[in-house]
């Protein structure tokens, strides 16, 4: 494996200390600060905000400096988002510590450009892929850590891991190469509407419509998915770390051990319809079940066909948009940030009428999303 891939996976690993802690217990810390639960849709819109307006005004940042610059200047913003989150003592200061979050969030979609840079084309799926196992190995690690380290407090899980993340920046910095496509491409000082692409047009209008339907389908289930567990089964905020747990052990096996045989036995096409197709099945099933233990089973699929249909969507944009892969990451991110915006507030509201309605919306979304995919990308 090459130097700067083993890097750039290092990021991907040490950037999701804080998810791992903290989106399980979100509708809990914001009724900490005083505030109802419905308030967790506003906290996962405001952050999404931030994405957006990072992506109109830096699109082109990382193509025009260097993806090292920005990827660090990404990670070195979580140091600060952590930071203010540690000292926040009222919802409007960790609002705005959410807000820096996903600026900073950034990082992932600037490590995927890089890492489409410095691939082979055979090998370019399986490596955006590992980022997202190093979610999962995380997600396995995180609780672990939550359990050895509650004891003392939340604030100095906070400052570890913004320390750990400013030694990742230093590392980015002095040992992680500039990738030569980047270069090539920063030399050609193009100024271009961001959402105007050279090639493949259609194809990739397409690739981000689906990029965005999926992520309002994920976004507005995990939003609610802790409550709608604790409303509905009556499971506690310990025991959601514990399914919690199950389902990101689960997709660490799946990624570790089976997605190999997935991946070879199916095109990217393929693939994504192929997941699509199972979360419309899970969702619809969740929907009708009134099982608990027919819900955590079906739970563990949601994380598990997320991050297998985001890899291969994005391995896909990269080959259709040749020369113009960082630009075509920051529009895909565009899609995805509007659809954290839309996707917990619709299904707040929808939640509120009835307990089922969001699962029922998601998949009316992701029924257009395989009608789309299907006809449009060869």
């Amino acid at each position: 494996m090459k130097k700067e891939l083993k890097i750039i996976l290092l990021t991907a690993l040490l950037e999701i200390v804080w998810l791992g802690i903290i989106i399980p217990i979100m509708p809990f810390v914001i009724k900490w600060f005083g505030f109802w639960s419905q308030w967790v849709w506003f906290s996962f819109a405001i952050s999404s905000v931030g994405m957006f307006f990072w992506w109109l005004v830096f699109w082109r940042l990382s193509d025009k400096y260097g993806r090292k610059k920005i990827l660090s200047y990404t990670v070195l913003l979580n140091v600060i988002w952590y930071s203010l989150f540690m000292i926040a003592w009222n919802i409007y200061i960790f609002l705005f510590a959410r807000l820096i979050s996903w600026i900073a969030s950034a990082w992932i979609w600037v490590a995927q450009a890089y890492i489409s840079d410095i691939s082979k084309p055979s090998e370019r799926t399986k490596n955006m892929w590992l980022i997202w196992a190093m979610f999962g190995v995380w997600f396995i690690l995180g609780p672990v850590i939550w359990a050895l380290f509650s004891w003392y407090s939340l604030q100095f899980l906070g400052w570890v891991s913004a320390f750990i993340l400013f030694v990742n920046a230093l590392v980015i910095w002095f040992l992680l190469p500039e990738s030569k496509k980047c270069i090539k491409t920063a030399e050609k000082d193009e100024t271009i509407n961001p959402i105007d692409f050279h090639h493949h047009k259609k194809q990739l209008q397409v690739l981000f419509l689906t990029s965005f339907w999926v992520a309002l389908g994920f976004s507005a289930n995990q939003s609610i998915l802790p409550l709608f567990l604790n409303d509905k089964f009556n499971i506690s905020e310990k025991h959601i770390w514990y399914v919690f747990w199950l389902i990101w052990a689960v997709a660490v096996i799946y990624q570790a051990f089976l997605i190999k045989y997935v991946r070879n036995a199916l095109k990217e096409k393929w693939l994504v319809i192929f997941w699509i197709i199972l979360m419309t099945i899970v969702f619809i099933i969740f929907w009708l079940n009134n099982s608990l233990i027919l819900a955590l089973i079906l739970v563990i699929f949601f994380p598990v066909a997320y991050w297998s249909v985001n890899p291969w969507i994005n391995s896909l944009i990269a080959k259709y948009a040749e020369n113009e892969t960082g630009k075509a990451m920051w529009t895909n991110v565009s899609y995805i940030s509007i659809a954290n915006i839309i996707g917990p507030l619709l299904a707040w509201y929808s939640y509120i009428i009835w307990f089922w309605m969001p699962y029922l919306i998601s998949c009316i979304f992701f029924i257009v999303t395989l009608w789309l995919f299907y006809k449009y990308i060869k």
